[in-house]
């Protein structure tokens, strides 16, 4: 293996990782907005009779 390629390998390797942890970030941040949305519909609106209360 090249020094060129030991570097592209370690610059993949750094680029992994971030996105690892980006993807890590947009996972718990997507379950929280779901969690809040949930949370915000389940009083307001009763489903079974089509009737939404405000």
């Amino acid at each position: 293996m090249t020094n060129l390629d030991r570097d592209r390998l370690k610059e993949l390797e750094r680029e992994n990782r971030e996105l690892k942890r980006a993807n890590e970030i947009l996972r718990k941040a997507s379950a929280y907005f779901a969690q809040a949305a949930r949370i915000w519909q389940a009083p307001c609106a009763d489903r079974s009779n089509g009737v939404v209360y405000r």
